[in-house]
């Protein structure tokens, strides 16, 4: 007697993906194995079947594309957005100045305590910059404020003098 004592193996569902997977390898092996035994005619059969599931796999594809750029827009989008990435350009900017003359931002400083060490050596113009940017980033405003805001801090930026 085969039968195991726990009764007669009922299949499991699979989910849709596992099946789709498990189904592509098995069309991949099958088609591998026919191009191995120089079967034209089953590596035939094998493509026309992958064709036949293949908008599945390509809607699945679209779909999860669609998605991922609904995504990306949504991150990237608004004047709020583009002027946070130029504030932190204009801080990145003056950050590496600021490193070419011998003051580097530790990576445990905080922006209010760089502004600080670099008001107490001798560097008031950065220091107050760097102030100014830390009121500005983390402060909740309109999208039309934060572009105002990082105008003035462009107009700023220019006129920071380090000096050596």
């Amino acid at each position: 007697e085969s039968t195991p004592s726990s009764g007669i193996p009922q299949p499991t569902a699979t989910s849709t993906t596992g099946s789709t997977v498990e189904w592509l390898r098995l069309s991949l092996r099958r088609a591998r194995e026919a191009w191995e035994n120089r079967d034209l005619g089953g590596t035939l059969v094998a493509t026309l079947n992958s064709l036949v599931q293949g908008p599945i796999l390509l809607a699945i594809a679209g779909v999860t594309g669609l998605l991922a750029l609904v995504l990306w827009l949504r991150q990237n989008r608004g004047p709020g957005d583009r002027s946070l990435r130029r504030l932190v350009r204009l801080r990145s900017r003056l950050e590496r100045r600021l490193a070419r003359r011998g003051w580097d931002r530790r990576p445990d400083e905080t922006l209010d305590d760089f502004a600080g060490r670099l008001r107490r050596e001798g560097q008031p113009a950065a220091a107050d910059w760097f102030t100014q940017y830390a009121a500005t980033r983390y402060r909740p405003m309109s999208g039309e404020a934060l572009h105002r805001e990082a105008e003035a801090l462009a107009v700023a930026l220019r006129t920071v003098r380090v000096s050596a």
